[in-house]
């Protein structure tokens, strides 16, 4: 089961934040169940017991958190002492946050659950489970999670960043002087796009 912390753990400790693209228009998606069957909201019940475990849920967010502390004090050229204590605070956040998280996951394994039993037919969810249960299955499902935050990929997302981060800037550099444009055309003399000041004066 591929958790959205992972995606979130990705971006920060890439310490690059670019916008996500709009999804396409064009984009086939499979037609949902309206109204699961009892059996298919059984299936994703089960689905979802083999896929989803609190223990590592928690261990990924550790693992993303201290990745994000590593990736931010490096490229801030911060102390070792700075980040062990950012680390530390790391730490004190997730003991505090555990008891909490555990209190949440039944609720959280059966939105899972109801979701998987519309997305998906009976028959898709039996193979599902099929497939978790496999050998291939099992080891696949014990490293999905964990391979996001790999430290090869989370450099190559780290040069995506780097290589997206001039066009992010150009895109709010073009809406800033769009707002600006319209507001002296509806009578603000005095607007300007301030983006566009820091560039001059970095250019001059």
């Amino acid at each position: 089961m591929k958790i959205m912390l992972t995606s979130i753990c990705i971006a920060l400790a890439s310490a690059s934040v670019v916008a996500a693209p709009a999804a396409p228009q064009a984009a086939q998606v499979a037609p949902a169940v309206a109204t699961p069957s009892a059996q298919s909201i059984d299936l994703a019940r089960r689905f979802v017991a083999l896929t989803f475990n609190a223990d590592q849920y928690i261990e990924l967010m550790h693992m993303g958190a201290t990745q994000m502390v590593a990736a931010l004090s490096a490229s801030f050229g911060d102390e070792q002492g700075e980040t062990e204590g950012a680390q530390r605070l790391v730490e004190r956040y997730l003991t505090a946050a555990e008891p909490k998280l555990r209190a949440h996951m039944p609720q959280l394994t059966e939105a899972y659950a109801q979701v998987y039993a519309r997305k998906f037919s009976a028959d898709e969810l039996q193979q599902m489970i099929a497939f978790a249960q496999s050998p291939a299955g099992k080891r696949y499902l014990s490293m999905s999670d964990t391979l996001d935050l790999d430290p090869v990929i989370l450099k190559a997302h780290e040069e995506l960043g780097t290589e997206l981060n001039p066009i992010m800037d150009q895109v709010k550099r073009d809406i800033c002087a769009e707002k600006a444009a319209q507001r002296i055309a509806a009578g603000d003399t005095n607007a300007k796009c301030p983006l566009s000041a820091r560039d001059e004066r970095a250019e001059g």
